[in-house]
C-alpha cells in the first residue's frame, strides 16, 4: 500500500462508517496485513537460506578437512600394518634358518626378533666399518709390527660387533 492509503486509514473513524465501508476497511486492512506478513516471511526465509548456505559451505570445508585427515590416518595405519607383516615374514624366514647360517650372519637365534624389530640397530650393523688391523710382532718393541705382516680383518661376533 502507498502513503495515501496510510493517511486515509489513519484519519478514518470506524464508528462513523457505514457497514459497507467498515467491511471494505476490514478487507483493505486484511490485505495489507497479509502483504506485510508475506514480506516478513520472505525476509525470514531469505535470512534462513543465507545462514544455511553459509553453514553448509563451512560444513563442506570441515568435512573436506576431516576426510583429508581420515585418509592420512588410513594411509598411516595401512603402512604400519604392511611394515608389521614384513617384519613378521622376516622373522619367520630367519627362524627357518639353521644355527650355522645365523652364525654366518653374525646373529644368534635369540637376537632375531630384536634385530628385525630395531631398525636403528639393523642399520648400524649394516654400515658398521670392519677395520683391518696388523698383528703385532711376537718379539721386539711393543706397538711395532713385523715387516711383511698382513692386515687381518676381524669378523663381528655376537651382538657387540656393531
Amino acid at each position: 500500500m502507498d502513503e495515501v492509503d496510510d493517511l486515509e486509514l489513519a484519519g478514518l473513524d470506524p464508528r462513523r462508517l457505514s457497514p459497507e465501508q467498515q467491511s471494505e476497511l476490514r478487507q483493505r486492512l486484511l490485505r495489507r496485513a497479509q502483504a506485510a506478513r508475506g514480506e516478513v516471511l520472505r525476509d525470514i526465509a531469505y535470512g534462513v537460506a543465507r545462514t544455511l548456505g553459509t553453514a553448509l559451505r563451512e560444513l563442506g570445508s570441515l568435512l573436506s578437512a576431516l576426510a583429508k585427515h581420515a585418509v592420512e590416518a588410513g594411509r598411516h595405519w595401512w603402512n604400519v600394518w604392511k611394515l608389521r607383516r614384513q617384519r613378521r615374514a622376516a622373522i619367520r624366514e630367519l627362524q627357518a634358518l639353521d644355527d650355522h647360517m645365523l652364525r654366518d650372519m653374525g646373529l644368534g637365534r635369540s637376537e632375531i626378533e630384536s634385530v628385525v624389530g630395531d631398525v636403528e640397530r639393523l642399520m648400524m650393523r649394516e654400515f658398521a666399518p670392519v677395520r683391518p688391523f696388523l698383528r703385532p710382532a711376537r718379539s721386539g718393541a711393543a706397538g711395532k709390527c713385523r715387516q711383511g705382516a698382513r692386515p687381518v680383518t676381524r669378523r663381528p661376533q655376537g651382538k657387540s660387533a656393531a
